[in-house]
């Protein structure tokens, strides 16, 4: 087992831990009094307030649980959103620790955390001479969620594996574990909405058979339906942000919505009850809070970016593939650049990752094409071989060029000796008609 540290140094093992434990320095005697109490019995990794550095982002992707502290003073600071995103996309097990209500910390976060964490169930420690009544309760929810992380585990295997051999169909479906309620905390819901689930799914329950409606009509009755509790949840920027993706990211902008584009959204159902408890709701804001935590781990200013990409082969779920291929059509290219580096590293060289890469290198950014580049060698996708060495000779970019030439190197093969000797002879022409020295 590994050995948590209050220096941030790590040892060198397969798992750093099973528990990621982390604070700002506001909380850090407290912090450190919790993980203390779990490491009695249990494998917890926690580090320095002054010196997290490197290793957190490493113990949150090793992590089965990770556990937030979470206060107002928290709930302001970019490290603490920057690790509840890359815990969220690693589909480690989420539980926020609350040393105030929720309310009190709920009003400081932004709509992406609050999306994340509103509807996980809270342990509060508010009182100090409570702790020892309320530890008890703590570590029996820990042991559940680590036991629903190995179950978890045993069964995802084989689905993530179909999944990759056909990425378009399942891109919207994330894994959701980390946002189940594991049991009902009397604490939480004194301050939370109350979700009342209907007895129809919000298809059947407005249109039954129908194969399609109108987006004008769908997006007013969904509004009509859930609005409350988005706000009330999530708060207005947060409602408005689902409201924006479902349009443009679920729907693709269309006039009329399918049934069957519906369906492939929601995805395989875990199990019966799913049918009548809402699905596509709750798939919604899913697939938001994905939307976020990706954006969060991977933008230039983020704190675990760089560890996120070097760590990305340790993680590459379906969620995350699919999200970095969406982010591969981001605005910023920036982002984009970073998504090729990331395909590259994840290594799954899926047709919608090759369509992807493609397309990225003929990027008008020259740092993206250079990142695609550098992707296509680290994937050794020997059907890119033919667009990179065209940008090999005529990229307009020198370091673009440089790229190109170590990807065909790189990835080999017939087709690349072909063009690397073609290059070898123009080279040897040209040295020589140059005119000697005398």
């Amino acid at each position: 087992m590994a050995v948590s540290s209050t220096d941030g140094s790590v040892q060198s093992t397969e798992r750093i831990c099973d528990i990621m434990l982390t604070y700002c320095d506001s909380d850090k005697e407290f912090g450190i009094k919790l993980a203390e109490s779990l490491k009695e019995k249990l494998d917890v990794w926690y580090a320095d307030g002054e010196t997290w550095g490197e290793p957190a982002p490493r113990a949150i992707v090793d992590s089965k649980v990770f556990i937030v502290i979470m206060s107002a003073r928290c709930a302001k600071e970019q490290t603490i959103r920057d690790h509840v995103a890359l815990a969220y996309i690693t589909n480690s097990i989420i539980i926020p620790v609350g040393r105030e209500y929720y309310p009190d910390v709920s009003k400081h976060m932004d709509c992406a955390m609050l999306l994340t964490l509103a509807k996980i169930n809270w342990i509060f420690f508010v009182k100090d001479d409570e702790y020892e009544q309320k530890f008890e309760r703590f570590l029996e929810e820990v042991t559940q969620a680590l036991g629903e992380y190995d179950d978890t585990q045993c069964h995802s295997a084989v689905d993530e594996q179909e999944f990759f051999t056909d990425l378009d169909k399942y891109q919207y479906n994330f894994n959701r574990q980390c946002s189940v309620k594991r049991s009902e905390s009397k604490d939480f819901n004194r301050f939370s909405t109350p979700f009342r689930p209907s007895i129809l799914d919000f298809w059947e329950r407005h249109w039954g058979a129908h194969v399609d409606v109108n987006w004008h009509t769908f997006a007013r009755t969904f509004y009509v339906d859930y609005n409350e509790t988005l706000e009330a949840s999530f708060g207005k920027d947060g409602a408005d942000m689902l409201m924006k993706l479902m349009k443009t990211d679920i729907f693709d902008q269309k006039s009329q919505i399918s049934r069957s584009t519906y369906d492939a959204f929601c995805g395989k159902q875990e199990s019966e009850s799913d049918g009548v408890a809402d699905h596509f709701f709750r798939c919604l804001c899913d697939y938001t809070v994905g939307y976020f935590a990706i954006r969060e781990v991977f933008n230039m200013e983020s704190s675990v970016r760089l560890q996120a990409i070097q760590n990305i082969g340790r993680f590459q779920t379906p969620s995350v593939i699919c999200s970095l291929c969406d982010l591969t059509a981001d605005v910023d290219p920036n982002i984009r650049a970073v998504a090729a580096i990331g395909l590259g590293k994840a290594g799954q060289a899926t047709k919608r990752v090759q369509d992807s890469l493609m397309s990225l290198l003929n990027d008008k950014d020259w740092l993206v094409r250079q990142s695609a580049c550098l992707a296509e060698a680290l994937m050794q996708d020997t059907k890119a071989v033919q667009k990179i060495s065209d940008i090999w000779r005529n990229d307009p970019i020198s370091q673009v060029r440089e790229s190109a030439e170590i990807a065909i190197t790189h990835i080999g093969g017939a087709e690349a000796e072909k063009s690397l000797k073609i290059n070898t002879v123009l080279s040897g022409e040209i040295r020589n008609l140059r005119p000697t020295d005398k």
